[in-house]
């Protein structure tokens, strides 16, 4: 967090006008570029670990879906929408399940035969999979009984290292949709304004590219090797 240390201590008071130091700059434009290149997706790996972050403003909802690889999170897909005038009367614990639950649906394509961690800075709902609903409101049991079809635990992550989805969370997104869908995916790095960001990618390096994956290898492989026929 060395990065935004100068940034962040520049808003702690919110009366207190900002000092634009050449030295706060320099930070700035440092922490857009390592943010512009930590966001490149990644490909999906089969068997990495994977967890979501999400988190809930009063207006509006986000999430990442990262994967472990090389000991490393890296994210591979970005989610973040405004709840509706209904929901922004919630009060925070269903505010922050809806953003999970929303989440959950988004992703799930990646998620419905694999094992993953949902982190949430509201440490209340850390056990709502295990309480009994009898007596909630019947759309708190509807989306408790969501989940429970996946294969998922919830985790504390403090809100000082829940930027991402935070970020997310407070960007101005899409107006809330009743079936969420991938064109309504928000990519954070768009507000972005990196000059050595890549346009395109031509076929050529993309083939290189495809060469170097282990999954794609083995597919291109086999019918050569007669293990595969098609």
């Amino acid at each position: 967090m060395e990065l935004t240390k100068l940034i962040t201590s520049q808003t702690k008071k919110v009366k207190t006008p900002i000092t634009w130091s050449d030295e706060a700059f320099q930070s700035f434009e440092k922490l857009k570029s390592v943010l512009a290149e930590a966001t490149y997706l990644a490909f999906p790996l089969v068997g990495a670990p994977l967890h979501i972050c999400s988190d809930a403003s009063d207006t509006a909802m986000g999430a990442v879906l990262e994967q472990l690889c090389d000991e490393k999170w890296k994210p591979l897909s970005f989610f973040s929408r405004k709840f509706d005038k209904a929901q922004q009367n919630y009060a925070t614990f269903d505010r922050e399940l809806t953003a999970i639950v929303e989440a959950v649906k988004h992703f799930a394509y990646y998620l419905e035969t694999e094992h993953f961690i949902v982190c949430t800075d509201h440490k209340p709902l850390l056990s709502v999979l295990s309480q009994s609903h009898e007596t909630a409101p019947l759309r708190r049991r509807r989306q408790v009984e969501y989940l429970s079809l996946f294969d998922i635990d919830l985790a504390y992550l403090p809100g000082s290292q829940n930027l991402v989805a935070d970020a997310l969370s407070r960007i101005d997104c899409p107006e809330a949709k009743n079936s969420p869908t991938l064109g309504d995916e928000v990519n954070v790095i768009r507000h972005i304004d990196v000059v050595n960001m890549p346009v395109s990618i031509s076929l050529e390096d993309l083939a290189k590219e495809q060469e170097k994956d282990v999954e794609l290898k083995e597919i291109t492989t086999k019918p050569k090797k007669g293990a595969m026929r098609l």
